[in-house]
């Protein structure tokens, strides 16, 4: 019977080992890193975007004079500059 016990803890002792093993081997397969290098070389690089929609103003003004009138003419077209 003492056999047995002696048979029975080193069975347990190796099954700990392995598994203690198998564990950290695990572990640390999943966090390596794969890092890829390239040679650096002169060039050119483009970068473009396009999109679409439409632009709102984040600030609207009322303008008002002190007299009043009728307008009869604008001197001026959408997109002209007026200063």
């Amino acid at each position: 019977m003492n056999k047995m016990i002696k048979k029975v803890i080193a069975l347990l002792i190796v099954v700990g080992i392995v598994g203690f093993i198998f564990y950290r081997v695990s572990k640390s397969n999943k966090n390596t890193v794969e890092y890829q290098t390239q040679v650096a070389t002169n060039g050119v690089l483009v970068t473009s975007i396009s999109s679409s929609g439409s632009i709102t103003s984040g600030n609207n003004i009322n303008i008002t004079t002190k007299v009043s009138g009728v307008v009869k003419a604008v001197s001026v077209t959408n997109g002209d500059t007026v200063t």
